[in-house]
């Protein structure tokens, strides 16, 4: 049996690194673009961090490379996994609906529950 290596990330770091790029990506979701000079700047605060492994590595390797040689639906998919890991994601909002009724017959009366055997 090997030991595995496991590397420890330091979330905080991350977090902070991967704010101003999440931050561009948002403003890219709801105007439709975003300024080229804060997104090399948020993609700089990336590369600067030590190479992680794993998911979030692949993730920032992915992001920082600009997606190069992956389809944009994966880079899509790192950017919101960066963006949900790293709570910089608002939670969504949920509607809470009444529960579903159920139309069951009623019961006829005079029935009750049947008595197990030893159960006095």
């Amino acid at each position: 049996m090997t030991a595995s290596s496991t590397c420890v990330v330091d979330l905080p770091l991350l977090r902070r690194a991967c704010g101003p790029l999440i931050g561009c990506y948002e403003r890219f979701l709801s105007e439709g673009s975003v300024d080229l000079h804060d997104l090399d700047d948020a993609l700089a605060s990336l590369r600067v961090l030590p190479l992680l492994e794993g998911r979030l590595g692949r993730a920032v390797a992915l992001v920082t490379s600009g997606g190069a040689g992956a389809p944009t639906e994966q880079t899509l998919a790192a950017l919101e996994l960066l963006r949900t890991t790293m709570g910089l994601r608002p939670a969504p909002e949920v509607a809470l609906s009444p529960a579903p009724t159920t139309n069951r017959p009623a019961r006829e009366a005079g029935l009750t529950q049947l008595s197990l055997p030893g159960m006095d």
